[in-house]
């Protein structure tokens, strides 16, 4: 029979070919959310990292492992931290992802979006209940030691109203003031020292 229908009705049978082909190669995309880049990236990875909400929603919705990781152990909701994606964060923090996970530098979200001087994110992160005070494995910085030598003064703001220890000393004993001092942050430094910036 599909010869017969072959022989009468080549194009016909041609296009039905190409279309079977090209549904063959769309489901297999679908099912294949984990393939990954010369990085270890998944597709997920470099959508929350390249910002992109619908990509990143798309691919949630297809069976993405929201906390699957690249080389450095970055999952995408760090990507997305990192950048300062908000909507991609939220999207990622909804469907579970962890709001703790560190790469294999002891690095967290809180760190990269506070250093970064994303407030929105930073914002959202602390309401999720990401940890304040972790310190990464190779300086013993915490996100308020990236924020300070950074002059990132409203994220400093920020972790110091959800607690952040401020007197918590990095690998070579600096504090937070220390950083700011050292960098000329001096609104920051203010701040740390005094509770009030000029």
């Amino acid at each position: 029979m599909i010869r017969d229908f072959a022989y009468r009705r080549p194009y016909l049978f041609i296009a039905l070919l190409a279309l079977l082909g090209l549904a063959a190669y769309y489901i297999a995309q679908a099912l294949d959310t984990e393939q990954r880049d010369g990085h270890g990236r998944t597709l997920l990875i470099r959508a929350a990292e390249d910002g992109d909400l619908a990509g990143v929603q798309r691919l949630l919705a297809r069976g993405a492992v929201v906390d699957a990781c690249d080389d450095c152990r970055w999952t995408a909701m760090m990507k997305a931290a990192g950048n300062g994606h908000t909507p991609v964060v939220r999207v990622l923090l909804e469907h579970g992802a962890d709001v703790n996970a560190l790469d294999k530098g002891g690095y967290t979200a809180l760190m990269v979006a506070g250093a970064n001087g994303y407030v929105d994110t930073v914002q959202l992160l602390l309401a999720r209940g990401a940890a304040v005070d972790v310190q990464d494995r190779g300086m013993g910085w915490t996100a308020l030691i990236w924020a300070a030598k950074e002059g990132e003064i409203d994220v400093v703001r920020q972790l110091l109203a959800a607690g952040a220890q401020r007197d918590l000393r990095d690998g070579e004993g600096m504090s937070a003031l220390d950083w700011a001092l050292r960098e000329q942050r001096a609104a920051v430094a203010a701040l740390l020292r005094d509770g009030v910036a000029p």
